[in-house]
């Protein structure tokens, strides 16, 4: 073979095993909710509700992926009318999302 071909040949290889490694080192540092003891992710949404929606598509790609497959329940823990919106706007989009208020929870956890 010429050198160019085993040059290539061997950045292929390298590549594959840096994707590899990638993928089973992600596989160990993310939470396996099948696999431990049961896994329930409260999110607390409070006032305008800034942050929730970057925290819940985070939390619904964890669980796209198979890394995390937990329920998830947004506590509204004061939430004003904008924060409510963002809440029911990001529950609309993926109904795996629940809402409950923090007097629901102990019925919820159970």
């Amino acid at each position: 073979m010429g050198p160019i071909l085993e040059l290539t040949l061997a950045l292929l290889a390298a590549v594959g095993v840096l994707c590899l490694g990638w993928v089973l080192f992600g596989k160990l540092l993310t939470p396996m909710g099948e696999l431990g003891a049961p896994l329930t992710v409260l999110v607390k949404g409070e006032g305008d509700g800034s942050g929730l929606e970057h925290t819940i598509s985070a939390l619904v790609w964890l669980r796209g992926k198979d890394f995390a497959g937990c329920p998830v329940l947004l506590v509204d823990a004061g939430l004003d009318a904008e924060g409510r919106q963002v809440a029911e706007r990001l529950c609309r989009r993926w109904p795996a999302i629940e809402i409950c208020r923090p007097e629901d929870l102990p019925g919820r956890l159970e």
